[in-house]
């Protein structure tokens, strides 16, 4: 700091330090000398003060007269203060902050008195009957924080740098800065140049505190209109973006003019920060030097702070019953500009979000919100009010009393207020005045009320009458009170859709309307107009709804070297207060229903989703719900080096709206949302969905186009002979075509290979002997009739033949026994690693399928194990098919496999595709399809129209078997026989042993059926049987056994 000969002044020239004069000659004086003699000019000054009054008009505030300057290398800061007090008036000053070197307090009788401020974080100026005048010497080392910084590159002063009132008061400045420094300051005109490298200012609207600013900036000037200029101080190496930045200030100023009336002030400045801030002061701004390059700040943030021109800055914040400010300047600039670009919705939708993710039953309402710090990791609950529930607020006013009475209102309250404080009510009664309504139970739901509205539709109904048809539905709000809400709704028809709204404030309220045509879906509030709780298909996956959870357990990598990459999140998630476990203890954390972040590869997580497509570098966020636990969330983090996770952790705060985040060198690279459901939607009749029958094509076409993929499945209903005769065409027919094909099937496990290979490939064995080997009646069971033809054929033509399944056994036990965690390791590393449980529908539907056999066998298998079972069949053999295509390069593929396997949405080939890169085309029989309509497209790429006289009924003899047990009697023991049987009435008895059937042995159940296998009902077999005779003998008998067929049920013909 510059030294001066101050002891040359005359101290006569103080006697009336009101003088403008005077004053302008002691505070040059004081702002160069130095730190130490500060207080001896204080005193010497006062020995000659004389009373004095300031002009009427400046009695009604206190006036605060401040004089800085500096040692950038040091940090240092010293400063005086004069505080004059009118009478009458008490004053609390804040010091707290500062080391206080001398005060004096001067009163109109020119009696001096000394202040010992030591200890005191507050100088208490109780009121006088005449004016006082208070005299601060101080100094300050300035920390640098995210508020303050004091160094030779810049000055930014916005917290506790100078004695603070407890009230406003009107504030003038001087501050001797660095040479080639510019200051900036609250001020009624702005003046970049200096004299002596001393600034000054003065402010005519009271405040509180002031904001100081210098740097070496770059100054640039746009006139905006007569009388209104914009300008900016940017450091040079940022000055290119000058331009930008004014000409968006003048968009920006001409709008809300426009809608508000004439900007507050007679000049507007955008100075940089070395700070990431976003801080809007009366006639400035302050915009972080790291964010001033980012396109969105020119065209949001800073509309966002020009706006607090009017809100905030003009008119000032009663915070005794809230701050309104923060919400209406959100509403008014960034939802605004969000609407303009068609996202209005959006984001609506992610404000919602948002506050359903932070805000908790104990966050403070909005009369109670004051503010919140953007750059802290706590508050985001009163943000979410303070902001988004604010800005929800006027958007919900708005639309209930129209935008043009909603700008009226604002444009008179901002001229009726101007230069002064203003409360909630007020806002209300501007409002009630302009349209006449009572907002009174609007405002006090919104203003003290945490929980949205919870809405549900019942009763919903489709009359038709003479004059139309008549749609009646009932909402209910499941609140404790229910909210005053202007419901929006739309009903799409076969003509069109229609949009009503309908001013609901009962717990249940029946809504009727008459329309034209007949409808086919409701849908309620489709674009977010209201705060309310989302039906579960609203909600999607997003990273907000960690940040606002705190039962969150993140699994550490299973290699403890790999804990240094995600170093930088470990440390975020400790300060969220976030839970560490290792990979080992996953399933405990599951099963409390903990929501769970994984680092790096985790195998619990490849068994939901497979692997990660992340990309090999950078940081990579993805967030997903639990498959079969909706309300769990799971994320998994990838990151390709720690210096990676170290740039972009911080950043993911920003980024709450999202489901996927990827970063590189800490830039966002991808972001994107999951997809879910706008609004609540009912259907009534859905619009079915056609088919031009003129692009029915012949078959011949239809298999030239299968012929041209590597794989082709062809899906069906198990007992149906339809599907297995167009199994067999088509497979016919692609061979014709191409003789390097293959068949990969359900119905054999893997373990069948062997078999299979010795009865297609090498004829090694007879039909009979590969159903025993195969064990067919164990593995499959359904009539081998239906696949007989297609297993000629491949055996003839020495088509290889692939066994895709699992063993049985496995998924019984995986479902019976809790899930895949179960099983035994040696087992669990047989089965594949990657199972994608989370396909859309997927769960969906074998959630139905499990309800279904549930209620109609008692079985108590936990849906988790279900579907964890389910996944294990799609998903082995998909590894199968892959590892066959990987081998056999050339080959073309052909998988016959049920029709819910050979889904291309959620079946098998999408798992193919996650392992393998090849073309697939999945063919469904609509004549056994009961898929329809847009499920059909999910399903199937082609679909062909084939039915078929079913294969007569085996026949049966009709008791029930169990292996003998006696160690001389080979055979098949009769248990019991069923009243359907003709097996009696030729003679055959209950523990009779079956050794022979139509001349085949038969030992086992599999040498009954197949001694059966090409019988129907009515034929005769002649079985020979042993029978214990006289206790102990048995004796070879032989009947002739006319066979059963399938019984039809009582009153059937």
């Amino acid at each position: 700091m510059a030294t001066g000969n101050w002891r040359s002044y005359d101290q006569n020239r103080y006697a009336n330090v009101c003088d403008p004069h005077y004053q302008h000659i002691f505070f040059s004086t004081i702002e160069t000398a130095m730190p130490g003699y500060l207080f001896i000019i204080l005193l010497s000054f006062l020995v000659f003060l004389t009373p004095c009054r300031l002009p009427a008009e400046t009695d009604v505030l206190p006036n605060i007269e401040l004089a800085i300057s500096f040692v950038p290398e040091k940090q240092y800061l010293s400063g005086t203060a004069k505080i004059t007090v009118p009478a009458g008036q008490e004053l609390q000053i804040d010091i707290s902050s500062l080391e206080v070197t001398g005060c004096i307090l001067n009163n109109e009788q020119g009696e001096n008195r000394e202040i010992d401020t030591t200890g005191m974080d507050t100088i208490q100026l109780p009121g006088s009957p005449t004016r006082q005048v208070l005299l601060l010497s101080y100094s300050k080392t300035v920390q640098k924080s995210y508020y303050n910084n004091l160094s030779p590159r810049a000055i930014i002063l916005t917290s506790n740098w100078h004695p603070r009132p407890d009230s406003k008061a009107r504030f003038s400045l001087s501050a001797t800065i660095p040479a080639g420094f510019i200051a900036l300051s609250e001020s009624d005109t702005f003046e970049p140049t200096t004299r002596q490298n001393t600034a000054r200012f003065h402010f005519s609207q009271p405040v509180y505190n002031l904001t100081f600013v210098a740097a070496p900036f770059i100054h640039t000037a746009m006139k905006v209109r007569e009388g209104l200029s914009v300008h900016t101080l940017f450091f040079p190496e940022d000055q290119h973006l000058s331009n930008t930045y004014l000409t968006a200030a003048v968009r920006h100023i001409n709008h809300y003019e426009r809608v508000l009336g004439p900007f507050p002030y007679h000049h507007y400045v955008i100075a940089e920060n070395l700070m990431p801030t976003g801080f809007g002061f009366p006639s400035f701004t302050l915009l972080g030097k790291q964010v001033v390059n980012l396109p969105f700040i020119k065209d949001i943030s800073l509309r966002h702070e020009i706006l607090h021109s009017w809100f905030g800055n003009a008119i000032d914040v009663d915070y005794h019953t809230g701050n309104w400010c923060e919400g209406l300047t959100t509403y008014l600039a960034d939802m605004a500009y969000r609407t303009e670009k068609n996202e209005g919705a959006a984001t609506r939708r992610e404000t919602i979000q948002d506050y359903l993710s932070y805000v908790t039953p104990t966050t403070p309402p909005l009369t109670h919100f004051l503010s919140a710090g953007h750059h802290m990791v706590s508050g985001r609950d009163r943000r979410s009010v303070g902001y988004g529930r604010c800005a929800l607020l006027f958007h919900e006013l708005e639309e209930r009393i129209g935008t043009t009475a909603f700008t009226s209102a604002l444009r008179t309250f901002s001229h009726n207020f101007n230069g002064k404080t203003a409360a909630w009510r007020d806002l209300q009664e501007t409002f009630e005045n302009e349209t006449g309504l009572d907002l009174e139970l609007f405002f006090k739901q919104r203003l003290t009320r945490i929980a949205p509205a919870r809405i549900d539709i019942e009763a919903l109904s489709v009359k038709n009458s003479g004059e139309g048809q008549e749609l009646s539905f009932t909402i209910v709000q499941n609140s404790p009170e229910p909210y005053q809400l202007l419901l929006p709704f739309t009903i799409k028809t076969i003509t069109g859709d229609q949009h009503f709204t309908e001013l609901i404030d009962q717990r249940k309220t029946i809504i009727t309307r008459r329309l034209a045509s007949q409808p086919t879906e409701l849908v309620i509030d489709p674009d977010y107009h209201l705060l309310r709780q989302p039906a579960p298909e609203e909600r999607y996956p997003s990273w907000s709804r960690f940040l606002g959870k705190k039962d969150v357990v993140v699994i550490l990598p299973e290699d403890t070297k790999q804990h240094k990459t995600y170093q930088a999140f470990i440390e975020m998630a400790e300060r969220l207060s976030w839970k560490f476990i290792s990979a080992d203890k996953t399933e405990q954390a599951v099963t409390e229903g903990k929501s769970l972040i994984f680092l790096g590869t985790n195998p619990y997580y490849r068994g939901l989703y497979g692997q990660t497509d992340h990309p090999q570098t950078g940081f990579t966020l993805e967030v997903r719900e639990h498959p079969f636990k909706p309300e769990t969330l799971v994320a998994a983090i990838s990151s390709s080096s720690a210096a990676e996770s170290a740039a972009s952790a911080h950043r993911l705060k920003h980024y709450g709206a999202f489901s996927y985040l990827s970063f590189k060198n800490g830039h966002i690279n991808v972001k994107r949302k999951a997809a879910a459901q706008n609004g609540i939607h009912l259907p009534i009749e859905l619009k079915p969905k056609g088919v031009a029958i003129d692009h029915l094509h012949d078959f011949d076409r239809m298999v030239t186009q299968l012929a041209e993929n590597r794989v082709v499945y062809i899906g069906e209903k198990h007992t149906a002979r339809s599907d297995h005769l167009l199994q067999l065409m088509l497979i016919q027919a692609l061979h014709r075509k191409n003789r390097n094909l293959a068949i990969a099937m359900e119905m054999f496990p893997t373990t069948s290979q062997q078999a299979l290979d010795d009865y297609v490939l090498y004829a090694k064995t007879g039909e009979a002997e590969f159903l025993k080997a195969s064990r067919y009646d164990a593995v499959w069971r359904f009539d081998y009739r239906l696949l007989r033809p297609i297993l000629t054929y491949a055996r003839k033509q020495q088509i290889p033949v692939i066994g895709l399944n699992l063993e049985r056994s496995i998924v019984s036990s995986v479902y019976q026994n809790g899930g895949i965690a179960k099983l035994p390791a040696e087992t669990r590393n047989l089965l594949p690693t990657d199972r994608k449980l989370d396909m859309e529908g997927y769960v969906e539907r074998l959630t139905t399928v499990h309800d279904y056999h549930t209620r109609m066998s008692g079985a108590d298998g936990s849906l988790s194990s279900f579907i964890e079972a389910q996944s294990l069949w799609d998903e082995s053999m998909a590894e199968e098919i892959a590892r066959f295509l990987k081998r056999n390069k050339t080959t073309q593929l052909i998988v016959l496999a049920g029709s819910q396997h050979t889904r291309k949405d959620s079946g098998i080939p999408p798992r193919v595709a996650r392992r393998i890169a090849v073309s697939q085309r999945s063919v469904i029989n609509l004549a056994t399809s009961t898929v329809n309509g847009a499920e059909l497209k999910k399903t199937a790429d082609i679909g062909f129209y084939l039915k078929s006289s079913e294969l007569e009924p085996q026949g049966k003899i009709g008791v029930i078997l169990e292996p003998s047990t006696e160690p001389s009697v080979h055979g098949m023991s009769i248990e019991s026989i069923t009243p359907y049987s003709h097996a009696a009435a030729a003679g055959i008895k209950k523990h009779d042993v079956i050794t022979m059937i139509n001349n085949t042995s038969v030992t086992t159940m599999a040498d009954i059926r197949y001694a059966l296998l090409d019988k129907i009902a009515g034929e005769t077999v002649t079985m020979v049987i042993q029978r214990k005779e006289d206790g102990n003998n048995w004796q070879e008998q032989t009947y002739e056994v006319s066979l059963s067929g399938p019984q039809k049920p009582t009153g059937h013909l």
